[in-house]
């Protein structure tokens, strides 16, 4: 892995783990919809932190998932229910940011901050052994 990938792949992941820390905060603070945001966001990190690992950069959320599923699901290296968790932490967060009568609740924010902590230790899990394979 070049070091550019590298050092971008590793600025994803720092993000990641500020959407968690954000989901969980919002969570606390009974903020559900905002929980939901940050928890999507937190995997759409790690989904780009994964795709500079192969030097694909896209520039829609359609079209990096579809390129991870593609690069990822397809191929084994993550399970699908990965991509199922994507899709549920997709269609939560547009609920939360764009439906005005959108009521979620506080076990399902609980299950949103779950899988998109998941799918981070899967990242990071797997981009860490790539940079030991690399070095």
């Amino acid at each position: 892995m070049s070091l550019p990938a590298y050092t971008e792949t590793s600025k994803a992941f720092e993000k990641a783990a500020d959407a968690i820390e954000n989901a969980d905060y919002n969570f606390k603070g009974g903020f559900y919809a905002a929980t939901a945001n940050r928890a999507y966001y937190a995997c759409y990190y790690c989904i780009i932190g994964l795709l500079y690992t192969q030097n694909v950069y896209s520039k829609t959320h359609q079209g990096a998932r579809a390129k991870f599923s593609e690069l990822f699901i397809k191929t084994s290296i993550f399970p699908i229910d990965v991509s199922d968790s994507i899709v549920l932490l997709f269609d939560y967060r547009q609920e939360a940011d764009y439906d005005l009568d959108a009521d979620i609740t506080s076990d399902e924010a609980a299950l949103l901050i779950d899988k998109a902590r998941g799918i981070y230790q899967l990242a990071k899990a797997y981009f860490q052994e790539l940079a030991r394979d690399s070095s």
